[in-house]
């Protein structure tokens, strides 16, 4: 691996451990009542420090998947590599939260198994299903990219940036017309985050020498102003009913801070500051981060703590916790798609 692609690495990992620990601040902020239900709480009027890390997460995964999926030049061990990288974990925290959490218990058999399999591919909040992943909702979303890319990839297709670009525009602004002229209410805010995938594989094109810097910053503003657009009609012109709905300015703001929690590693990605241990660790461990901090929560709500002290810690166990989790969990379902990518030579 050369430098470059070192470099590129720390600065991927960087991101993830930023947004990870992000996303964690901001529901231990919650639960820890630091945050009130209070219509005026800083998160729905101000900043929403999860909605930044969720954004910064596709960002990443816009980035990364495409170069996985082009690296190998193979879809099978690419889906096998993405399975063995997710399910672990994944099928780890459900059956946790399944022990754990008293309204699990109260489930049938019959309905076990639904709740099973909604949970196997991500659409238990779709088929009204309990959901025991919490945050799981973004693997759905994640999936969507998966599988459009590697459409694309199949169908040569994944390297001619300009259609992908108008395409991405046009599914954009349809979806906003169908919610403006109220055939439909789109979740604008997820379409955002897919239009986010769009803007990260610019951001991996860019890296890759293969788009000048003029249409690489034409490319990026034209989605990030259809991205605002869209989160216009979403939380502005056609919000939702519910009385914990975040402000469009909470959500202009979180986004665009999510937009700096990416674009400013990127920017400078040759930086030393990058390659810090520390933010490097964090990245690794950044999906044990994300899964386990609401099974993290969900114990220590039931204790006394409160305030900073409680935000202290949650961070602190879900850490600890997640080096364990990767080191025994993840790290083995990686290192299985790995050596199955190496025997498929012998194998042909």
């Amino acid at each position: 691996m050369s430098d470059k692609t070192k470099v590129r690495f720390d600065f991927i990992d960087s991101v993830r451990g930023i947004a990870a620990c992000l996303v964690m601040l901001q529901h231990s902020m919650e639960v820890g009542r630091i945050e009130t239900a209070d219509k005026n709480h800083f998160a729905l009027t101000f900043l929403n420090f999860g909605e930044t890390g969720v954004l910064a997460f596709f960002f990443v995964s816009g980035f990364v998947i495409p170069f996985s999926l082009e690296r190998w030049c193979d879809v099978k061990h690419f889906w096998i590599s993405r399975a063995c990288r997710i399910y672990p974990l994944y099928l780890f925290i459900y059956f946790v939260s399944m022990v754990i959490n008293r309204s699990a218990h109260a489930l049938s058999a019959s309905g076990h198994l639904v709740n099973f399999v909604g949970h196997l591919f991500f659409l238990q909040e779709y088929v009204r299903q309990p959901d025991f992943v919490p945050g799981s909702w973004t693997l759905s979303l994640e999936a969507v990219w998966y599988v459009a890319f590697t459409g694309l990839f199949v169908r040569a297709l994944n390297r001619k940036d300009g259609p992908i670009i108008i395409g991405a525009i046009a599914l954009s602004l349809f979806a906003a017309t169908l919610s403006l002229v109220h055939v439909a209410r789109i979740p604008m805010g997820r379409v955002g985050f897919l239009d986010a995938c769009v803007v990260g594989l610019l951001c991996l094109r860019r890296e890759q020498g293969e788009m000048s810097q003029k249409r690489f910053l034409l490319g990026v503003f034209s989605l990030l102003l259809v991205i605002g657009f869209n989160l216009a009609v979403g939380f502005l012109w056609r919000p939702g009913s519910s009385s914990i709905a975040p402000s469009f300015q909470c959500v202009i703001l979180s986004w665009t801070l999510g937009v700096a929690v990416f674009f400013v590693p990127f920017l400078t990605r040759t930086s030393a500051a990058w390659s810090h241990a520390s933010l490097t660790f964090l990245g690794k461990i950044s999906y044990s981060i994300y899964l386990l901090h609401p099974v993290m929560l969900y114990l220590f709500s039931r204790s006394h703590f409160t305030g900073f002290v409680f935000v202290i810690i949650v961070f602190a166990s879900t850490i600890l916790l997640s080096i364990l989790t990767y080191r025994y969990i993840e790290k083995p379902g990686i290192a299985y798609a790995h050596a199955f990518k190496r025997r498929k030579p012998a194998q042909t």
